[in-house]
């Protein structure tokens, strides 16, 4: 039996992540989105695609500092509820393309924006469907950050939105775009491994233990607005702005944060449908009382030709190799 190791961000030998490469892999993804919203608008080569951005954090700013850097895009207007992240993100935006974009509190002020033609969606996924759907019916293209919904309900509303208002959707799968994942869709797909018997995705990291001490919100975040349609959470400074990825009420862990990546990816290798079964267990064993979903967690997806296991873990040490967190290992039946 023959394994083939790869990591989403690397290549087949499994390299460690560092920021650098994670931008880059972001931008392959960020030109594939600039090239679908291009796709479906009515400007001419050499206008440039009129895109707002909901949403001013980390990963947001990393998308629309990625589609400047590939070009034929310009940022018109920026959302968000903390002033703070939104004149520091107006100010780099600015640096960035010579103008100023438009500022605004509230998403449905932004997707009135005169001339607006496109919009990305990066805020936490408990706003997406709301966002999406309002997007859409204005007649935007939307490149949504994954997962695509909260929860499967929304999902089908979503859909259901795209189809009947015949916009451009695209959700953030960057890592279909790696190096990585499209040579290893074309050596498996070419026989190279033999039948595949199974694939396991993981990502195993230390995670520091966090402080979730309720505390005022500071005077630059409306957090009633950040809460929106989900339950009013008490707010600390690490749920606000990142671990919001750790709570089952607004990012539900690991599994849909990174395990949407990385599964995807393998399905997406292995043409796979849709599994039979799901099974899962884990449980909150290290976290206790500081996170909502699991800090470690095994899934075992029963597809048509071959199992795919995902598993997490926040503790510990790293199973296969320890300068590498996450990758996806294929095994086949040559060797």
């Amino acid at each position: 039996m023959f394994a083939l190791p790869i990591q989403a961000e690397g290549t087949f030998t499994m390299e460690k992540m560092n920021r650098r490469k994670f931008i880059g892999t972001t931008l392959a993804g960020t030109m594939a989105m600039t090239t679908m919203l291009r796709g479906a608008s009515n400007n001419t080569g050499k206008s440039r695609l009129k895109t707002g951005l909901i949403g001013c954090g980390w990963y947001g700013m990393v998308d629309v500092k990625a589609a400047l850097k590939v070009g034929g895009v310009e940022i018109v207007a920026l959302c968000d509820i903390d002033s703070e992240h939104l004149k520091n993100s107006a100010d780099e935006v600015e640096k960035l393309q010579g103008s100023r974009p438009k500022t605004f509190k509230s998403y449905k002020e932004l997707l009135d924006t005169p001339g607006l033609e496109a919009v990305i969606i990066a805020s936490p996924p408990h706003w997406h469907a709301l966002m999406f759907i309002a997007a859409l019916e204005k007649g935007l293209d939307v490149y949504c950050e994954k997962p695509l919904a909260y929860d499967i309900n929304e999902g089908k509303a979503m859909v259901a939105a795209a189809k009947k208002h015949g916009r451009i959707v695209q959700i953030g799968f960057q890592r279909r775009q790696s190096q990585a994942i499209q040579q290893a869709r074309q050596y498996i797909q070419q026989g190279n491994i033999g039948r595949i018997i199974q694939a396991e995705a993981q990502i195993h990291y230390t995670a520091e233990m966090r402080d979730t001490t309720p505390q005022e919100p500071p005077a630059s975040l409306d957090w009633d607005s950040w809460c929106g349609p989900g339950p009013k959470l008490p707010y600390c400074p690490q749920i606000g702005h990142f671990a919001w990825r750790l709570e089952k009420e607004s990012g539900h862990g690991h599994l849909v944060d990174w395990g949407i990546h990385l599964i995807d990816a393998t399905r997406w290798i292995l043409s796979l449908t849709m599994p039979r079964s799901v099974q899962a267990a884990g449980g909150i064993y290290y976290f206790k009382d500081k996170i909502t979903t699991p800090d470690i967690l095994t899934v075992h997806f029963d597809f048509d030709t071959c199992p795919v296991i995902w598993h997490h873990r926040m503790w510990g040490a790293q199973e296969y190799d320890p300068e590498v967190s996450n990758g996806i290992f294929f095994y086949g039946e040559k060797g």
